[in-house]
């Protein structure tokens, strides 16, 4: 809450680079921010709460400090997932406007003509300006933001500004904040990596101790998907000291470094890999064209984390190049923790817990589910006001993960085992296999158990409208794969 108003602020910029807007400085948003605090108490009132599809823009920021600051809670809900049709999105905006008791829904302006059906008031950020500013309450705000939803339905996950100023700080413990930083991302700002891995920890930088104000370039994600090489010019055009990407779009930068376009990453001082899980092979095929463009040996750091602990639990340091383990692929279905020489499967290690994390494994078993502990948990799920912590304030993460020499390695979900025909297959280790086929999107690919005792295969085509014949050869070459490797076939490929 100190950040907009630190002695520093106006030497700190947000660069939107979609709106078309001039870089302001954290001091002029500050401006906004009171308008927005007044605007909001006028619109549901004192300590209210109102739901917003976040984005690049400094009105979506200058609202969501003045949200704070007014005292409100403010949701951030998602965009519509790929694929989805507006009715579907609609309904899924008025559950979580339901659950949160939102009685706003606040967005871009583009985006308002498209929420016209919402089950609440839509209303743009740029109606905040004009608006009178006003003084904060006594009392901020509070934050919610909703799971991924990616093993179940999207959960809201209650968060104090206490949980976020504890998960910041042990960022900057372990990235620690320099005069003359440079923070590049194309991430949602609705997703926490995007909000607070990256624009909040750009912000916040400027309060003390710190004092290091920090320039924040944002793109959309939608820019960078239409064209990937824009992440990696914006980064070398703004000289990017810190960036984040999850997996798929270190594909996708790979490619665009491979053109005749020239790039320049030799000032990232970080690149942090997570939001899923983080297959070397990718880690490779990005460092293999990224170092020639300058990029360091140290600077990939995988990660791993989430929207329960506010968002960092474990990174590689900057300091060391990445590294993995090889463990055996039956060992893994069985739930054990046996490493091998080559071969077997190949897990990422995502670095030592961030400062005031503490992590165990539950019955002290070499692999088993991940439990964690830290000043930046949750409070609760939302609606659900029983507490999600155990009465000792540990967390179980349903993730299945290995602590050795204080680093963390991630091997799946608690329930990623498929028992087909009376044995034991970690499902990863499928997928893996499928993935490796030449007409599979790589990391767009899941088995699971099809009720019968066996499983089946679901997968994006590399091709998109790709032709039957290409597919039915594709599905044999995955089924013939399967059976070499496991010695037992899916019941059915399935290509969407």
């Amino acid at each position: 809450m100190d950040a907009l108003d630190a002695p520093l602020a106006d030497r700190a910029h947000v660069h939107c680079l979609s709106d078309d807007s001039r870089p302001r400085t954290l001091a002029e948003l500050s401006g906004d921010a009171r308008n927005a605090s007044a605007w909001l108490w006028n619109l549901s009132g004192q300590r209210g709460t109102v739901a917003a599809l976040l984005t690049a823009s400094h009105d979506c920021l200058a609202t969501f400090f003045g949200a704070l600051r007014s005292g409100h809670t403010i949701v951030s809900v998602p965009h519509p997932a790929r694929g989805m049709d507006q009715l579907e999105y609609l309904t899924q905006i008025g559950q979580m406007c339901a659950h949160t008791g939102a009685t706003h829904l606040l967005c871009d302006p583009n985006v308002v003509p498209l929420l016209a059906d919402a089950p609440v008031p839509v209303h743009a950020f740029s109606e905040h300006h004009g608006a009178l500013a006003s003084s904060a309450p006594s009392a901020p705000g509070n934050f919610v933001q909703f799971t991924s939803g990616s093993t179940g339905s999207p959960r809201g996950i209650a968060l104090s500004l206490d949980a976020l100023d504890a998960n910041l700080t042990s960022m900057y413990d372990w990235l620690e904040p320099r005069a003359g930083a440079v923070v590049c991302s194309w991430l949602p700002l609705s997703h926490d990596m995007g909000l607070i891995g990256l624009a909040l920890y750009a912000i916040c930088s400027v309060n003390a101790p710190w004092s290091a104000p920090t320039e924040l370039v944002l793109m959309t994600p939608e820019s960078f998907l239409a064209n990937p090489a824009s992440w990696m010019r914006a980064c070398t055009d703004y000289q990017a000291t810190s960036t984040t990407s999850p997996p798929f779009a270190l594909r996708l930068a790979a490619r665009a470094l491979r053109s005749a376009e020239r790039f320049d990453l030799s000032s990232l001082r970080s690149l942090v890999v997570g939001s899923e899980p983080v297959p070397a092979d990718a880690l490779r095929e990005f460092e293999s064209v990224a170092h020639e463009v300058g990029l360091s040996p140290h600077a990939l750091c995988p990660g791993y984390g989430m929207a329960e602990a506010t968002l960092a639990v474990a990174i590689d340091p900057p300091t060391v190049p990445w590294s993995s383990v090889r463990i055996e692929s039956e060992a893994l279905a069985e739930r054990e923790w046996r490493e091998a020489a080559d071969g077997g499967t190949e897990l990422v290690r995502c670095g030592p817990p961030v400062l005031g994390m503490e992590l165990r494994i539950a019955g002290g078993r070499p692999l088993g589910e991940l439990e964690l502990r830290a000043p930046s948990l949750l409070s609760h799920y939302v609606p659900d006001d029983r507490p999600a912590l155990t009465d000792d304030g540990w967390f179980r993460s349903a993730d299945l993960a290995h602590i050795s020499d204080g680093s963390v390695c991630i091997a799946g979900r608690t329930d990623d085992v498929l028992i087909v025909m009376g044995r034991n297959f970690d499902a990863r280790e499928l997928d893996g296999v499928v993935a490796s086929q030449n007409v599979c999107r790589p990391g767009n690919v899941a088995c699971f158990a099809d009720d019968a005792g066996r499983y089946v295969v679901v997968a994006e085509p590399r091709v998109p409208g790709a032709e039957s014949r290409d597919l039915q050869v594709g599905a044999r070459e995955i089924r013939a794969a399967l059976t070499r490797r496991f010695a037992a076939a899916p019941s059915a490929v399935v290509f969407i």
